[in-house]
C-alpha cells in the first residue's frame, strides 16, 4: 500500500472481514445509529438532566440531517426505546428521553459487542493487546484532529 488512503481502506476490509467472522453482528437488532441516539440521551440523563433532549440539539450532537433522524426516531419509537413529548415550555419542540427498555436494549448491545471483541482478541498475546491499545488511541486521536474544522456529517 503506497498511499494512505490505500492504508485506510485496507484497514476498513481487514476490520469488516474480521468482524463477519465472528459471527452474526451483535447489537439485539440495535443499528449503530439508534445505539448513538440512545447514548447520547442516557449521557444527558447521566449529567441529571430532568427534560429529555430536543430533537434539534440531538441532530447537531449526531451530525444527522433532519430526514435521517426523523426515520431514526420514529423506528425507535415504534419499537420503544425511546419517548418523545411536547416541550414543557415551548409544546412545538419535540423532547426525547431513551425508555427503560432502550437503556435495557443499549446495555444489552454494549455486553454483546464487548464479548464479541474479547473473543476476537483472544489470539493475541498481552503484549500484542498493548500494542492494539495504543495504536487505537493513536489512530483515534488523528482522525479527531483531522476532523476539526470540518463540517462533515459521519
Amino acid at each position: 500500500m503506497s498511499t494512505i488512503t490505500d492504508q485506510i481502506l485496507s484497514f476498513a476490509d481487514t476490520w469488516e472481514r474480521w468482524l463477519s467472522e465472528a459471527g452474526p453482528r451483535p447489537g439485539f437488532g440495535l443499528p449503530p445509529a439508534q445505539a448513538r441516539v440512545l447514548e447520547i440521551l442516557k449521557a444527558h440523563h447521566a449529567k441529571g438532566e430532568r427534560e429529555g433532549l430536543v430533537s434539534k440539539e440531538l441532530e447537531a450532537a449526531l451530525s444527522m440531517d433532519k430526514g435521517q433522524l426523523s426515520r431514526t426516531l420514529h423506528a425507535m419509537r415504534r419499537k420503544e426505546l425511546v419517548t418523545m413529548a411536547s416541550g414543557m415550555e415551548d409544546r412545538r419542540l419535540v423532547v426525547l428521553k431513551a425508555s427503560i427498555k432502550g437503556l435495557e436494549a443499549l446495555e444489552n448491545s454494549r455486553r454483546e459487542r464487548e464479548q464479541m471483541i474479547k473473543h476476537l482478541l483472544e489470539p493475541l498475546s498481552r503484549v500484542e493487546r498493548r500494542e492494539l491499545v495504543l495504536g487505537l488511541r493513536s489512530l483515534e486521536s488523528l482522525i479527531n484532529k483531522a476532523r476539526q474544522g470540518q463540517d462533515v456529517a459521519w
